[in-house]
């Protein structure tokens, strides 16, 4: 699900860091769950590589977040 609004600008030599939680509020399990992070300039788009961006088993009832710098 894409994040519907930027959320302000991050400058070059930057840090930047961001928390994303995922809730998983149905009633069935979800499986190979696969996050992928865009970085988008007015000409460019791409795709940063991230530790633990996929999720082999997620239960219902369960949310967890991870840490991306």
């Amino acid at each position: 699900m894409p994040v519907e609004a930027p959320f302000g600008t991050v400058h070059l030599g930057e840090r930047f860091r961001s928390r994303l939680w995922f809730s998983n509020e149905g009633v069935v399990p979800l499986d190979r769950i696969e996050i992928k992070l865009e970085l988008q300039t007015s000409t460019t788009r791409l795709v940063l590589p991230l530790e633990g961006a996929s999720l082999d088993h997620f239960e219902p009832g369960v949310s967890i977040y991870r840490d991306y710098e």
